[in-house]
């Protein structure tokens, strides 16, 4: 999957938002590997756990959105909206 163009290898990532910026980062083994801007866009009920979105692009995926489990905000990656198009 790729988030603001950098490719994201198979395993496991952490997801850290900055509500002050609006920025998403994803770590792998504490290290920031991918930022992207986002914006908010509400639910209509708080999630159960954590979700994500993608959508095609080529042979890879790119990331949509985001939403955290508790959250009833879901975070739209700029630019991943349109990807594939």
């Amino acid at each position: 999957m790729k988030v603001n163009g950098t490719l994201l290898k198979k395993g496991s990532y952490d997801i850290r938002f900055n509500e002050e910026t609006k920025e998403l980062s994803i770590l792998k083994n504490g290290k920031v590997v991918a930022k992207a801007t986002t914006r908010i866009e509400k639910e209509d009920a708080k999630s159960d756990s954590i979700k994500y979105s993608s959508r095609a692009n080529g042979d890879s995926a790119v990331l949509v959105s985001v939403t955290f489990g508790g959250s009833d905000e879901k975070l739209v990656v700029s630019g991943g909206e349109m990807a594939g198009s």
